[in-house]
């Protein structure tokens, strides 16, 4: 019983941040504001036809009066140029982009060719699989103006149209909500406690450009974090908030897409050791899977369920996610998470990542 205890209590210690982010988290909703800089929506596209026939109308059709939209063809092997001729009009800026450069991943030599054509005081980077309501970058200017910061970066809500969806993408939201307060990363100065999501960061030119903008990350393949941490170290105040209706996306189209593109983030964007991330692994392992196989033998540990369904209810409703279905499916998503934080930095060091078409 002892046991029981101990685990009860270690899982009821996890339980603080994600009911702390549940209660406390900014959320991009409707907002306006008389303040309206110019804004520069700087869109990187490799292979993107299908999502740029989709996406981009919405995001030209924005309430806001006051912006431009850039779109970089990344040298996509599909029709997204062709797509993109189809779009074309006074605010859309459509560029080719030059051939990557040696020493540079893929997105961060995209991003650093569209901010050298931007215009605006604000830079607002999107991928371009997001989806934005017209209101959206008005709302977003808005927020940004509240919370007094010189970089806004949004988790949208997560679309999942498939089951292999359904099974990798809620680990995302889940392992952001669950390891780092979100209010906190506004009011702390340690870069430590910093996080973002390159599907939507909005960032002041100057402070861009004085962190050395997507050059000074341009060997990571989370530069969206990257950049957090290189803004707090600068002396400027970052926020992470969410949205649940204003931005959304759909990462992923299956399970294997879900998996790569899990794999290829995890242990880059920990930003850890190779010792202090096995450790990482297996403490998880510890905390939130070894109970879970315990019950079958011992039917006390029972009890540890119900931290675990704190946390996962928490971030669920937090995420804007079915709370039936994730619910039935978190203890297949606490098993999945294991072999795809391995497989991570298995491919990590043996050089195996691929995404887009090319080796990163």
């Amino acid at each position: 019983m002892i046991s029981v205890l101990i685990f009860f209590a270690a899982l009821s210690f996890t339980c603080i941040i994600p009911v702390y982010n549940l209660l406390t988290a900014r959320r991009l909703t409707p907002r306006t504001t008389t303040k309206k800089p110019f804004v520069s929506i700087l869109i990187p596209a490799r292979n993107e036809e299908k999502n740029i026939k989709e996406f981009l109308p919405k995001i030209l059709k924005q309430d806001y009066p006051n912006f431009e939209v850039i779109v970089l063809d990344d040298n996509s092997e599909d029709n997204t140029f062709k797509e993109l001729k189809k779009l074309e009009c006074d605010k859309l800026k459509i560029l080719k982009g030059k051939p990557l450069e040696k020493g540079w991943i893929g997105k961060p030599w995209a991003c650093h060719q569209l901010s050298q054509e931007a215009k605006g005081e604000l830079f607002l980077f999107l991928d371009a699989d997001v989806e934005l309501k017209p209101e959206t970058l008005e709302s977003a200017v808005a927020l940004f103006q509240e919370e007094k910061v010189s970089m806004l970066s949004c988790f949208p809500q997560q679309l999942m149209n498939s089951w292999g969806e359904w099974l990798i993408v809620p680990m995302i939201d889940i392992m952001s909500l669950t390891l780092l307060p979100l209010e906190l990363i506004k009011h702390t100065k340690s870069h430590l406690i910093s996080i973002a999501i390159g599907q939507f960061i909005l960032i002041e030119k100057n402070a861009y450009h004085k962190i050395g903008g997507h050059e000074s990350v341009k060997t990571k393949k989370t530069e969206d974090t990257g950049i957090a941490r290189l803004m707090k170290q600068h002396g400027f105040k970052i926020s992470a908030v969410r949205s649940i209706d204003l931005v959304k996306c759909r990462m992923y189209s299956n399970l294997l897409t879900s998996i790569q593109g899990l794999s290829r983030s995890v242990y880059d964007g920990t930003n850890l050791k190779i010792p202090a991330y096995l450790i990482a692994v297996v403490f998880y392992f510890s905390i939130f899977l070894l109970p879970i196989f315990l019950i079958i033998s011992d039917l006390n540990f029972i009890i540890v369920l119900i931290p675990l369904y704190v946390i996962r209810i928490s971030t669920a409703i937090l995420a804007g996610q079915d709370l039936i279905l994730t619910s039935l499916l978190f203890p297949l998503h606490l098993l999945l998470f294991v072999p795809i934080a391995l497989n991570s930095i298995y491919i990590s060091l043996t050089h195996q990542v691929v995404w887009k078409g090319r080796v990163i």
